[in-house]
C-alpha cells in the first residue's frame, strides 16, 4: 500500500448540518443564500463547491479563523464553533469537491458536551456521502493493481475489463472480508508468496473501512481501477 494513504482523503462529497440559533452557523448560512450560487435539492438543503465554501468562508471569517491560528483549539475550545471545524476540513480534506449544507431549527442545540471525565469538549458532525476510491492510489505497482483487480472480478465487485463501479462502502467491505477470511484459510489457490504484500494491503484497507465513523456513514463508493 502507498505510504500515508488514507480513506479521509478519498472523501469528495460531504454533507453538514448547521444551526439556526447557533450564531456563526446562521450568518454562514444566511450569507452563502445571499452571496453565493448554489444548488438546491428538494429537501430544503443547499449545495456549493470546496471553492465556493472556503472563498467564502476567508472572506467572511476572517477575525474567527485569525484567532483560531494565532491562540489554539486548547485555550479557546469553547469559543471553537462550525467555521473552525469546516476551514479545517477543507485544509486536510484534499479531495473534496461538493458540501451539502442543511439547516436544522432545534433551538436546544449544543456542540459542547461533556465527556466521560467531566471535561467540555466540541462535538462537531459531518457525514460522508461519496468517495472516489482509485486502485493505483491505494497499490504502488501495476502489478499489485492487476492482482487486486483478479480479486474484485472473484467477489464480483467488478465485472472482467470495467474500470469502475459504484458501490456502497459496506457492500465492498463484505466482499473483500469474504475474499480475506479465504485466503487465510489457504481457500484461494491462486495467492502466491509474490501476492502476499497485496493480501496484506487488502487487509489493512479493511481495518479503515471498519472505521466506525465511516461504516456508519457507509458512503456510496466511485471504485476507480486499470487494466
Amino acid at each position: 500500500m502507498t505510504e500515508n494513504f488514507s480513506l479521509y482523503d478519498r472523501s469528495d462529497v460531504i454533507d453538514i448540518v448547521l444551526y439556526k440559533y447557533n450564531h456563526s452557523d446562521n450568518k454562514l448560512w444566511t450569507g452563502i443564500r445571499n452571496k453565493v450560487e448554489y444548488l438546491e435539492p428538494n429537501d430544503g438543503s443547499i449545495i456549493i463547491t470546496r471553492d465556493q465554501l472556503e472563498n467564502f468562508i476567508n472572506h467572511n471569517f476572517k477575525n474567527e479563523l485569525n484567532t483560531f491560528n494565532s491562540v489554539g483549539y486548547e485555550v479557546i475550545h469553547k469559543e471553537v464553533n462550525s467555521i473552525y471545524f469546516i476551514a479545517n476540513m477543507l485544509k486536510n480534506m484534499k479531495q473534496l469537491r461538493w458540501i451539502k449544507l442543511t439547516l436544522n431549527k432545534n433551538s436546544k442545540y449544543s456542540r459542547l458536551i461533556k465527556d466521560p471525565n467531566g471535561n467540555s469538549q466540541i462535538k462537531f458532525g459531518f457525514k460522508i456521502l461519496h468517495m472516489t476510491i482509485k486502485t493505483f492510489d491505494i497499490f504502488e505497482t501495476h502489478e499489485e493493481v492487476q492482482m487486486f483487480n483478479k480479486i474484485l472480478v472473484d467477489q464480483r465487485v467488478l465485472e472482467e475489463g470495467m474500470p469502475y463501479r459504484r458501490i456502497k462502502l459496506n457492500d465492498l467491505v463484505d466482499r473483500l472480508d469474504e475474499w480475506i477470511i479465504r485466503a487465510d484459510k489457504n481457500i484461494i489457490e491462486s495467492v502466491n508468496e509474490a501476492d502476499m504484500d497485496v493480501v496484506d494491503s487488502v487487509a489493512n484497507m479493511l481495518d479503515m473501512m471498519s472505521d466506525q465513523k465511516l461504516s456508519g456513514d457507509n458512503p456510496e463508493v466511485l471504485l476507480v481501477t486499470d487494466y
